[in-house]
């Protein structure tokens, strides 16, 4: 017997990853900002196909222009399910929670990787955030993934 689940990922690709490590060296009040988008389509194999995108980036309070730390990633998901509107809404609600809960570990992980391996005190990390909270923006399945 094989457990498989009905929502599955199908891959993902980290698409940016920088840290300013020369404004990560002394502390600063920063904020989060983040986009994230989401396409989804029905395939003729009878499985509902997505991708979403979502960004980070944190900037000083005090200048908005300087990134601090920025990753974005980019992933594709699939779940069978019936041509439907029904089947299109449950997906899309899957592909946004459950997509977004996926992809916000590896973002973490990767940028307080990337800060641990420069060796400064003060790592970067992505604070717990509320994936039933974010705001997302529809795009066309030929639409990049971007902010």
């Amino acid at each position: 017997m094989s457990l498989v689940s009905e929502f599955q990922v199908e891959e993902y690709h980290i698409v940016k990853l920088h840290a300013d490590m020369t404004i990560i060296a002394k502390p600063v009040e920063v904020e989060l900002q983040y986009y994230a988008s989401y396409s989804s389509e029905y395939g003729s194999d009878g499985k509902w196909k997505g991708e979403i995108g979502i960004g980070f980036r944190h900037v000083p309070v005090d200048n908005e222009q300087a990134i601090v730390s920025e990753v974005a990633l980019n992933g594709k998901f699939s779940m069978l399910g019936e041509d439907s509107d029904e089947g299109r809404e449950t997906f899309e609600k899957r592909l946004r929670i459950n997509g977004a809960s996926t992809l916000i570990p590896i973002a973490r992980a990767a940028l307080t990787s990337v800060s641990a391996i420069m060796g400064y005190p003060n790592k970067i990390t992505l604070p717990n955030l509320s994936v039933m909270a974010m705001k997302w923006k529809k795009a066309s399945a030929k639409e990049e993934m971007s902010e």
